[in-house]
């Protein structure tokens, strides 16, 4: 059931709840993380001799941050080798634990090069890596995608608050796969262009400079659509709801969440067959649902149909809390199965394990795919950004 079947006074107050929790959950005044940046920064640059560049990633980057979000950076060192690098990462770790105004709460590991530190006074986490540049273009990603109209953020901290609280990938979905869901509805209805890939782009020499051009034209593109003012007429009840909706009904079994520019991709064509919530990341070409199990991936989808049922029917105030899962499994035993909704059920099995099974006919079945065959494996490369 699409957003056009909501009352107004419905969508009304949808605004209104959806607004608040919004305004509870965004940061109020950002000094404090600039200033623990800038602090990182001091301390490096002091170690090194010489001004270190410290590039942010992650939730601050795409303006996604909630009120405890850590701050996730990563220190840029151009043209090292992978001897430089190890010393680079002993120098980095020394210039931390000298600093007074933090402490290392993760020893560093050199083969993954990344650590963890808590600015003592705020209490604040910081995760701070070497020369991780990829995060860094997807958060460039999100952050343009953010500044195309004001709902695209409402919306992108609502799921991501949502998923938070659903708790059912234990915090297996790192906070830029919500964004990219998000996203990926938005250019579904043409609210957001797509990620321009390198059939449009071009060769444009390394791989970064690739990556560049290619937020660039990305960048472009959402300048040129807000001249067709996409976003009017919508609010903000509309596309949170339809946004679920769409989740509700997404076929997790074959198809990968993307933002590519082309055709749909199968999980079949990646070979992700075993990857039951597949979100693809352009730019490390890897799938950032990868650790969410078959059951898990049914639950969350299970989740989704009973948000859209909170907000179309019920009161708001159980929307971001978390599901009961024998509940659902009640509902929908209530309301049957159609082809279009594919309903899930989801049965509660002994010792208080929650199992999930596909009742009716089964997700993205024929009359609910009608979307492009697999890809070929030949047309990958061009697909890739």
């Amino acid at each position: 059931m699409e957003s056009s079947s909501l009352s107004a006074e419905r969508l009304d107050f949808m605004n209104s709840v959806l607004k608040q929790i919004y305004d509870s959950i965004v940061p109020k005044d950002e000094t404090v993380r600039q200033w623990i940046v800038k602090l990182i920064a001091v301390a490096l640059s002091r170690q090194f001799g010489r001004e270190i560049e410290v590039r942010l990633y992650g939730s601050c980057a795409m303006e996604l941050q909630l009120q405890h979000s850590d701050i996730d950076i990563t220190v840029v060192l151009h043209e090292i080798s992978d001897e430089e690098k190890f010393v680079a990462w002993k120098e980095i770790y020394q210039a931390l634990s000298r600093a007074d105004e933090f402490v290392i709460l993760k020893e560093h590991e050199t083969h993954r090069q990344l650590m963890v530190v808590e600015h003592k006074l705020s209490g604040t986490l910081v995760d701070v890596t070497l020369n991780n540049f990829e995060p860094a273009f997807i958060a460039k990603f999100v952050q343009i995608s953010v500044a195309a109209h004001p709902l695209v953020k409402i919306l992108l901290l609502t799921l991501k608050k949502w998923f938070k609280d659903q708790e059912v990938t234990k915090n297996m979905l790192p906070s830029v796969s919500s964004a990219l869901m998000g996203i990926s509805y938005l250019q579904k209805r043409n609210y957001l262009p797509l990620l321009p890939t390198k059939e449009l782009v071009g060769d444009k020499g390394t791989q970064w400079e690739f990556f560049d051009s290619a937020l660039s034209m990305y960048k472009d593109l959402v300048e040129q659509s807000k001249e067709n003012k996409p976003f009017d007429n919508l609010c903000l009840g509309k596309i949170v709801y339809d946004c679920f909706v769409h989740f509700s009904t997404h076929n997790f079994r074959e198809d990968v969440v993307s933002i590519l520019g082309g055709k749909p991709f199968k999980k079949e064509t990646l070979k992700w067959e075993d990857h039951y919530f597949a979100i693809l990341d352009p730019f490390s070409w890897e799938d950032k649902g990868h650790k969410v199990t078959r059951n898990e991936s049914n639950k969350l989808q299970a989740c989704f149909k009973e948000a859209a049922r909170i907000l179309r029917d019920d009161d708001l105030f159980f929307f971001c809390k978390p599901y009961k899962f024998d509940d659902i499994t009640r509902r929908m035993g209530i309301l049957g199965n159609t082809s279009q909704d594919a309903e899930i059920a989801v049965v509660m099995m002994q010792e208080g394990r929650a199992e999930i099974s596909l009742i009716g006919k089964e997700i993205g079945g024929d009359e609910l795919d009608c979307r492009d065959p697999t890809l070929p494996l030949k047309e990958l490369e061009d697909m890739k950004i």
